[in-house]
């Protein structure tokens, strides 16, 4: 089993990121399975996950923090 951390749903832009990379397939393959995924993809999409690995996870919120920190430093003059 998965921690629910590492599994999550698809958003809007990782949505765009597997269109395009399913069509960038189909166009190099012709991939049958791909063109199926493609002309229903809306469909498709929800049988999409995500995993993200916890440590890289915890990369991308320390550098969210830093981004936050550093606004906030430069609101206070």
């Amino acid at each position: 089993t998965y921690d629910a951390d590492v599994i999550q749903k698809i958003k809007e832009e990782d949505g765009l990121i597997i269109h395009e990379l399913l069509s960038k397939h189909y166009k190099y393959t012709g991939s049958e399975r791909a063109k199926k995924f493609l002309a229903n993809f809306k469909d498709e999409l929800k049988n999409f996950i995500k995993v993200m690995p916890l440590e890289y996870k915890r990369v991308l919120e320390g550098k969210e923090l830093e981004k936050k920190l550093e606004l906030d430093e430069v609101s206070d003059g």
